[in-house]
């Protein structure tokens, strides 16, 4: 928990940010550092000249810098939904500027709080800051520990100098008569603008360069025991696989609640629908367990491919579906364009739950989970169970505490994960 003086500066120091409005001046590729208490550098970015993101966002060190490199690689492909998981392994503290229809209670509560203490007023768009730490395949976390909130109070101060020396001006603004200029960045090596404070808010400026880019890791499930992958054998083949392993950024899973829920999905080349072999859970903490639920999926659907294809982007994919396609021994191949699963991804992100047929659909199934006994439940075939789990997802009048209960007991039952 930060000391109430550590979150009043903070406020103090988002607000005054705020009001230089660097974001109209720079783009996100206009990257500067600052260097923190432990001599590592904070690379700053300046976030909202689209007026989507308002933020300034730092990667602290090769590690942070790494994860910005990666999500800088998802401008070079045109399958957004495909290559998501590269904005979700972002690695940076961030102090955000929303509007209120984007925070919580908590957030506009905390936000005006400071703000009257600190004589400030707040008006017009991105008025509420908040301050959050990202983490890979995690949703934002409050920034709660010393350390983090230091790496953004110092960040803040020289952002802050920047906004001056950066204005257009008559007068000096900074370490020349001219404003000062900075170059966009994309690749380590470039050069960049350091800032040092050698004194409270007063700063030397230095020359460096962006790190070397670190090799990026992912998890990866264990391999299949052979029985099991005897038994995969012998199911019916089914054309050409491709796969995605897919963080779904508007849902939770209930014992990771932290964790960006990831979901298997695969299409059949030349088919438009998805195949019923999505396996939900927090893919970076435990993939053994989405790996086994898969497996037990094709095992229930008698179904195998006969290769697979993931796009490039997906590195967990490769992971996940490399090991099965290896103990198959299928070919399995990775391509930049996939448009017909990206379509599909997208097709299943707008999926509208609060149109009316779909509402019919859901409170059909809470009257049958709601009028049959749990004993008659359990007999349920495969596709009406993953229709009865489904609930726990879904928005309806009908669904209630009893229901969810009733729902997850029969899962238990049946071995699907939440």
């Amino acid at each position: 928990m930060l000391a109430e003086e550590t979150r009043t500066e903070l406020f103090r120091l988002a607000f005054e940010y705020r009001k230089t409005k660097l974001w109209q001046r720079l783009f996100d590729s206009q990257l500067f550092g600052v260097t923190l208490a432990d001599g590592e550098i904070g690379y700053c970015c300046v976030m909202g000249m689209r007026g989507e993101h308002v933020a300034l966002g730092v990667y602290v060190g090769q590690d942070g810098m790494s994860s910005w490199y990666a999500m800088l690689d998802r401008q070079k492909y045109q399958d957004d939904n495909l290559s998501l998981a590269l904005a979700v392994g972002q690695e940076c503290l961030q102090c955000v500027f929303d509007d209120e229809e984007f925070c919580t209670r908590e957030q506009i509560e905390e936000a005006e709080t400071f703000a009257a203490a600190l004589d400030v007023t707040l008006r017009g768009s991105f008025r509420y800051p908040h301050f959050e730490r990202y983490c890979p395949a995690k949703f934002p976390s409050p920034i709660e520990d010393e350390a983090g909130a230091d790496i953004l109070m110092r960040c803040l101060r020289g952002a802050i100098r920047i906004a001056k020396a950066t204005k257009p001006s008559t007068r000096k603004t900074g370490p020349s008569l001219k404003p000062l200029d900075l170059t966009p960045v994309f690749y380590p090596g470039d050069s960049i603008r350091i800032l040092t404070e050698v004194r409270p808010n007063r700063f030397a400026l230095t020359e460096g360069t962006l790190p070397e880019r670190l090799p990026s890791v992912v998890p990866g499930p264990h391999p299949l025991d052979e029985f099991t992958v005897v038994r995969l054998k012998r199911c019916e083949r089914a054309g050409v696989w491709d796969c995605a392993i897919f963080f779904m950024t508007n849902a939770k899973v209930e014992e990771s609640p932290s964790c960006i829920p990831a979901t298997t999905f695969v299409l059949p080349q030349g088919e438009k629908d998805l195949l019923p072999l999505f396996c939900v859970g927090d893919y970076d903490g435990d993939p053994d367990r989405i790996f086994r639920d898969f497996v037990d999926s094709m095992l229930r659907f008698n179904l195998r491919p006969e290769a697979i294809r993931v796009h490039e982007s997906d590195l967990r994919g490769q992971r996940f579906f490399g090991v099965l396609a290896n103990q198959l021994r299928i070919p399995f191949t990775t391509s930049a364009r996939m448009p017909e699963l990206n379509q599909a991804l997208e097709d299943f992100e707008n999926f509208n739950i609060h149109d009316d047929e779909i509402q019919e659909r859901i409170g059909a199934i809470c009257r049958l989970v709601n009028e049959r006994s749990f004993d008659e439940l359990l007999g349920l075939d495969y596709e009406a169970q993953i229709m009865v789990a489904a609930l726990l997802h879904a928005e309806h009048p009908d669904i209630t505490p009893t229901l969810l209960n009733k729902v997850r007991r029969l899962m238990n039952y049946w071995d699907l994960p939440y």
